[in-house]
Formats: C-alpha cells, structure tokens, sequence
C-alpha cells in the first residue's frame, strides 16, 4: 500500500498549468514541522514536500490555497525521473494528491470568532 498523509504549510503560491491534452494540474510545496527533544532541550526542523494535484482538484486548491495556508494531503508518494537539457539524470519524490484539505484557524481571516457567552455571577453561595 502505497498512502501518505501530511500536514504542514503552504511555502508559495500553488501553480496551475494545463497539459498538452488540456488537463488541469497544480504543484505546490509545503513545509512540514518537526518538534522533538534532544538532551532535554526542544529542537524543531521542517522538511519540505512537492505535492502535485491534478484536474478538479488542481483547480480547487489554485482558487482556494495561498501562501501560508495550513494544509492536510493525502495521497501517494511517487518518484519521478527525468533528464536535464544539459543531460543530467535527475528525480524527484513528490506526493500525487487525492486529497487537500485546508485547516480552519481560530484566527484565521475566515474563522468566526464565537461570542463570548456571560457568565453568571451569584451574590451568594446558591447551594
């Protein structure tokens, strides 16, 4: 089985560009945190992932993520091989997207703030 998932944040704006057959397709990076304790001090390191999505749902995530976007991928880890003009032999291990989710923030521009409720207050003990 090959599944991956992930969330981190969106580094750059996602590209959109269609194939030669007028398919649609997106790639994007996000970077992805790591917190852990080395001798008892907190260190955090980020790794950054390709994520390519293709038709709908590559026009999806061109309209709806930015830059800075708190992200959820699924999908499946691929590796590319490809070959330079200059004829270097390169690859790239991407994740193909079936899924792109996009994480809701309490103070996020979007995010609704609830009201804040009244607390009762007693004079006296009521019990």
């Amino acid at each position: 089985m090959n599944t991956i998932n992930v969330a981190g944040n969106v580094v750059a704006k996602p590209e959109l560009r269609y194939t030669t057959s007028g398919h649609a397709q997106v790639t994007m990076r996000i970077g992805v945190n790591r917190r852990f304790q080395q001798n008892g001090e907190w260190k955090q390191e980020a790794t950054f992932v390709s994520v390519v999505c293709f038709g709908e749902l590559a026009e999806g995530v061109e309209q709806e993520v930015d830059k800075g976007a708190k992200v959820m991928v699924s999908g499946r880890l691929n590796v590319r091989e490809y070959e330079t003009k200059d004829g270097q032999k390169r690859s790239i291990t991407e994740i193909v997207a079936e899924e792109v989710g996009v994480a809701i923030r309490k103070s996020g521009r979007n995010a609704k703030t609830p009201e804040p409720q009244p607390k009762e207050i007693f004079a006296e003990d009521p019990f």
